[in-house]
């Protein structure tokens, strides 16, 4: 047994909901709807960094996840370079370390466009989110592109564009997914 960094009555309190999404033709899995107690823990670990709750997330998921993604190579989702350098760590790339797969840290955020002020549709239009720092490697990798929270599926669509091609297979996750997506 482990020690959770959650009491039962918080465990219990985070619904878990899975979910499967497709974005750009590729299958993008998620836990848990961002509402209630799993929204507020994760609002306390990004933005009021908590470091610790790294570990709430996916705890009890590890065992399952490293076994489904075996041979993978995780990719997590940069946040902003001027938050990651206030928080002091990556909140999505500390996630991503959990797994225990190999993590490749390829991605940079090119703008520090805030994609949660923008409305749905404009952060489809947004063009230049993301760019890969190597352009070499990609081959006959399987990648796992990770983020912490799904609002649009704007972010996974941008980055599976720059990748789909160059990786011989690619999937997603997200550990939260925003409830309006549950309609889609």
């Amino acid at each position: 047994m482990y020690d959770d960094v959650l009491c039962v009555k918080c465990r219990d309190a985070m619904k878990e909901k899975r979910r499967v999404f497709r974005i750009r033709g590729v299958r993008v899995e998620s836990f848990y709807p961002y509402e209630g107690m799993g929204r507020e823990m994760l609002i306390r670990y990004k933005e009021l960094f908590d470091e610790a709750l790294y570990a709430a997330f996916l705890r009890n998921h590890v065992k399952d996840l490293r076994k489904k993604y075996r041979g993978y190579t995780v990719v997590p989702v940069p946040g902003s370079a001027e938050l990651t350098r206030i928080r002091g760590f990556s909140h999505t790339g500390r996630m991503a370390e959990e797994l225990g797969l190999p993590v490749w840290n390829v991605l940079e955020k090119t703008e520090e466009t805030e994609m949660k002020k923008l409305p749905a549709k404009e952060r489809f239009r947004q063009e230049k989110l993301f760019r890969l720092k190597e352009e070499n490697g990609f081959e006959n990798k399987r990648i796992l592109v990770m983020d912490d929270l799904m609002t649009t599926g704007a972010t996974f669509s941008h980055i599976f564009g720059l990748m789909k091609e160059k990786v011989w297979k690619i999937k997603g996750f997200s550990v939260f997914y925003h409830v309006s997506l549950e309609k889609t």
